[in-house]
């Protein structure tokens, strides 16, 4: 369920794409398998870790090695020591992730979203994700691929959140959690398409009947979503009126980014659990989304936090 190493190993040994890589346990063995493979650049990360904590992108061995040298041995936001980390070659591509339910084996699609990350210190930072539609040649590839990957993961029954990486050679599993969504309010997803990966859990599990006409139909969006993660650009405070100020938008729906209070401390954002929140924009137009993300931007650089 969270041993990213397995996950890679049953994918593969279904005929699945993922990432060449490798499990280490200390500096040694990292420097060998750089050595035997030549790979570069790579990414190294913990073996079992959520929400991009202590996902370092290096681009040659020292930083590699640096990168697991600060890894090993230290507790992650599980409460666990990494004492194993999973390095692989780094792909070059669009990300993207999937929400779905299954039952007896047979899995349904609810949401396909795009994954846009920037790069802090070499290490991804969530920036946005858009809802696409169910349907297109992309949609398919990639909705055919999780199905596969759930299979071979042994995902029968319940939600899954899957990501992957689509790239001229197509999809490539990063990881899968037998799980819902972390992190998600069910608002967002229902006003646009008309259900969450919530609802559909408890639909299956409630009224499996219902939910097993469902399987095959896809899903259909009716209303542009797009969640905004906020980035701090440096340690500091939420200044005054920040959550008044990003509820003004337009488009803003809902998120914990409403919720801000003046004075609450914020970290320089470098992952998942270092955003000071989230935001979810629904919109008929798409292009409305996309003025109100530049705005969300441009508040953050001198509006939203103040130094100490």
């Amino acid at each position: 369920r969270r041993q990213k190493p397995a996950m890679m190993a049953a994918a593969a040994r279904a005929g699945l794409r993922v990432p060449l890589g490798t499990q280490i346990r200390s500096i040694e063995e990292l420097d060998d398998w750089l050595a035997a493979t030549r790979v570069l650049p790579v990414v190294v990360k913990p073996a079992a870790s959520a929400g991009s904590e202590g996902v370092h992108f290096c681009a040659d061995g020292t930083e590699a090695r640096s990168a697991a040298g600060k890894l090993l041995g230290s507790a992650n936001a599980m409460a666990q020591v990494n004492d194993a980390l999973l390095v692989q070659e780094q792909l070059v591509g669009q990300q993207y992730f999937v929400n779905s339910v299954s039952l007896d084996g047979r899995h349904h699609v609810h949401e396909i979203w795009r994954d846009d990350r920037i790069f802090v210190d070499g290490r991804p930072v969530y920036d946005r994700q858009v809802l696409l539609n169910g349907t297109g040649d992309l949609q398919d590839q990639v909705r055919i691929f999780v199905e596969r990957v759930l299979d071979a993961l042994g995902v029968h029954d319940g939600p899954a959140h899957t990501e992957l990486f689509v790239d001229d050679r197509g999809p490539v599993l990063i990881e899968s959690g037998a799980r819902l969504e972390g992190g998600v309010t069910p608002d967002g997803p229902t006003q646009a398409t008309g259900e969450s990966q919530l609802s559909l859990t408890v639909e299956r599990y409630a009224v499996p009947e219902r939910f097993r006409r469902r399987l095959g139909s896809g899903y259909h969006r009716h209303r542009a979503l797009m969640v905004v993660c906020l980035v701090a650009p440096y340690d500091g405070l939420i200044a005054d009126g920040a959550a008044d100020r990003l509820a003004e938008i337009p488009s803003v729906l809902c998120g914990s980014a409403l919720n801000l209070l003046p004075d609450t401390p914020v970290h320089r954002t470098v992952d998942l659990f270092t955003s000071p929140g989230h935001l979810y924009l629904i919109a008929e137009d798409p292009s409305r989304l996309e003025e109100d993300y530049q705005r969300i931007r441009a508040l953050e650089q001198d509006a939203l936090y103040r130094h100490r």
